[in-house]
């Protein structure tokens, strides 16, 4: 049972003098010391290489046995995506001890930036709470516009366009899909590194007779889209041939 307990402890010298020692003690339940409730993560200029962001938490361990521990993620039924982790995920903490665990926040467009975690010991929970500071960001396409030209119907064409980040902080970015353009995107979405210049592939599929003109819209995450006009002129395919007409004269019967 949860609280106090005691209990005495006889002892004798040489078959002589006795006595009593009380022993004492209190019985608790198994719990964690958690300093804080919430992890703000923001990105570290000394690491313009990564695009993740990092923080920790410790947990500790105020028992005098060992503990096991489970990280589980909240993750909403209407979540677009879940960019956090935390490890390690789960494995024991020794008696009256800490373990600092490290918590990374995996950045995308559709990730949300706030996120939480259940702190599982024996069946009791710990509430952790996480939010991502993502930095402003600005991103530009290195021209402005891209003129394919005559393009043939039915047949596909080609062309590379570059995205550059210009602030000190990875950019998120993810490109909005044009309606009734049969166009592709590579990469459709993704992160451009401090100072990164990002090729992206547009590739146009014609299907029908007609002029194209439309915006190419890369969305950024805290920060101003970023906008490419696009245009092309669809025509019917054509082939000419350097002769008219192709005379064999005489051909001998049988002669391939």
């Amino acid at each position: 049972d949860i609280g106090p307990i005691g209990s005495s402890l006889q002892y004798s010298l040489n078959n002589g003098l006795s006595s009593f020692v009380l022993l004492s003690g209190k019985v608790s339940e198994a719990q964690l010391v958690i300093p804080k409730d919430t992890v703000s993560l923001s990105f570290n200029p000394n690491q313009s290489d990564r695009a993740e962001l990092t923080s920790s938490i410790e947990i500790e361990n105020p028992l005098n046995m060992p503990l096991e521990f489970l990280w589980q993620p909240v993750i909403p039924e209407d979540a677009t995506g879940f960019g956090f982790s935390v490890r390690p995920a789960s494995g024991m903490i020794l008696a009256r001890s800490k373990l600092k665990c490290e918590v990374n926040f995996y950045p995308s467009y559709l990730a949300s930036q706030t996120g939480e975690f259940k702190l599982v010991i024996e069946g009791k929970q710990y509430t952790v709470k996480c939010k991502a500071e993502i930095p402003k960001a600005e991103v530009l396409f290195t021209d402005r516009k891209v003129n394919f030209g005559p393009i043939a119907l039915n047949s596909k064409s080609a062309r590379r366009v570059y995205l550059k980040n210009v602030l000190s902080s990875p950019a998120i970015f993810r490109f909005e899909q044009p309606r009734s353009v049969p166009i592709s995107i590579s990469p459709i979405e993704g992160i451009i590194p401090v100072g990164g210049i990002l090729p992206v592939d547009i590739e146009l599929y014609p299907t029908t007779m007609k002029k194209l003109e439309f915006a190419l819209i890369a969305r950024i995450k805290n920060g101003e889209d970023s906008v490419l006009r696009v245009a092309a002129h669809v025509q019917q395919p054509r082939m000419n041939l350097s002769i008219e007409k192709f005379n064999f004269h005489a051909v001998p019967i049988g002669c391939f």
